[in-house]
């Protein structure tokens, strides 16, 4: 055979070969299969609520197959100002970290359990698994201590934290707020917020109240001797509504002196041993006399109040100067404090646990944040508590208690959860001389609407 022609041969028979093996059964890969991918939930917004502290929280949360993608507060009726932490962060918090295991904003507890409530109703909806969402993850995340000196330390940052802050800051003094919860208010804010001051020029304009008349003839038959160190106002008192009921009664009277005389009545009270307490002259008499100019400072500083003067629940006539948005003020005094000094802060969530005693004298706190991190902090020229009574503390109220037939341990009360005492406990701790521990109050003037 030729042998150009036997290799051309063999070449025809390898390319059929070839062929004929493509052509065949294919070779099974060794790499295993992919398993089809299961859907976390049923993708759609479902709608859910849970009870929060003032009323039901109701949430919109959105899922794709795999993923938490909106979570929604769409109604509530919590406090503003004190809830609105809670209600920014704790949907946003859900969202980022894919999990219900979050922890509830200090000082809207309830709040923060409605919201994580509502959207574990609703991740129950879209067939999510609700226990591997409230399995907690933690890490060890170490935090460096804060130690700073300021000259004026404000421990509690509702109203008179507030206050004082501002006025210090004012002053030129450099200043920190330490509050425990994350927004500042505290029962000023959800109270009903009536500051109460006489106000000749918007009463002045005010129609005479039926009763009020009697009301004020009534105060003509005390007896002066009766009211120790107020014998003197009540007897200016009597000679102002004298002068009063022989003119013109169409429009109201107050003075600062019914002020004081209502106020002193309205504190004075007895005891189940028999003593008696009542507010001290020179407290009430700089309460009433300044509340006015006080009123006028904090509008000064930006807050905004309305003209139109209330008598809420528990005051004694027509003198209630309210707010026109309560979380304004705060917001308004909070700003003043900061501009007024780069070194000016607000901490929050930090709570103060012990003062600093040097030579007898109180010279810093000790604190902590919500995240753990140690916080020192030293004051020039002085620490002002201002946390507040212990109305939401059972356990100190019964210790104290020698005014209420008895305080149960699951005592309710209308004041904010915070209302614990801490300023009073730290105070107690260094040796503060305590009086009238006994008289709290278990229901501040509290707004219906709120």
């Amino acid at each position: 055979m030729n042998l150009k022609k036997y290799f051309a041969c063999i070449s025809i028979v390898l390319l059929l070969a070839m062929l004929l093996a493509g052509c065949g059964k294919p070779v099974e890969s060794t790499q295993p299969e992919e398993p089809a991918k299961t859907a976390l939930y049923t993708a759609g917004t479902y709608e859910a609520s849970a009870l929060g502290n003032n009323g039901d929280i109701i949430v919109s949360v959105t899922f794709s197959d795999d993923m938490i993608e909106k979570v929604e507060v769409t109604k509530h009726q919590e406090t503003s100002g004190i809830a609105d932490p809670a209600l920014e962060r704790i949907p946003q918090a859900i969202v980022d970290n894919q999990s219900l295991a979050i922890d509830a904003v200090s000082g809207a507890t309830m709040t923060s359990k409605g919201i994580l409530e509502a959207v574990e109703k609703a991740v129950v909806q879209a067939n999510g698994d609700v226990a591997k969402l409230k399995e907690k993850v933690t890490a060890n995340v170490s935090h460096e201590k804060i130690e700073k000196t300021f000259d004026v330390i404000v421990v509690g940052g509702g109203g008179a934290g507030i206050s004082a802050a501002s006025a210090a800051a004012q002053n030129g003094a450099s200043v920190v707020i330490v509050e425990k919860t994350a927004a500042l208010g505290g029962n000023t804010i959800a109270s009903g917020f009536a500051w109460n001051a006489v106000d000749p020029e918007i009463q002045s304009q005010i129609e005479t109240k039926p009763g009020q008349i009697d009301m004020l003839k009534s105060f003509l038959d005390y007896d002066e001797k009766d009211f120790g160190k107020y014998a003197d106002t009540l007897r200016t008192l009597k000679a102002q509504i004298n002068e009063y009921l022989a003119g013109d009664t169409s429009k109201m009277f107050d003075s600062e002196e019914f002020h004081m005389i209502q106020t002193y009545l309205g504190g004075k009270r007895q005891d189940k041993e028999g003593n008696w307490i009542e507010g001290d002259f020179d407290l009430i008499n700089t309460l009433i006399h300044r509340s006015l100019d006080t009123f006028k400072w904090a509008k000064s500083l930006g807050g905004k109040f309305s003209d139109v003067l209330t008598s809420p629940v528990g005051s004694m006539w027509l003198r209630g100067h309210n707010p026109e948005d309560k979380k304004q003020i705060f917001d308004a005094l909070s700003d003043f404090v900061l501009k007024q000094s780069d070194k000016n802060e607000i901490m929050l969530e930090t709570r103060a646990e012990e003062l600093l005693v040097e030579n007898g004298k109180v010279v810093g706190i000790k604190a902590t944040k919500v995240d753990g991190t140690e916080v020192v902090l030293h004051a020039n020229k002085g620490v002002i508590l201002t946390t507040g009574g212990y109305g939401a503390n059972a356990k100190l109220a019964a210790e104290y208690n020698k005014y209420w037939p008895s305080i149960p341990l699951d005592m309710k009360t209308t004041n904010v959860a915070t209302a614990t005492g801490d300023g009073i406990i730290m105070a107690r701790a260094v040796g503060a001389n305590l009086v009238g521990m006994e008289f709290i109050q278990l229901m501040p003037t509290a707004n219906e609407k709120i």
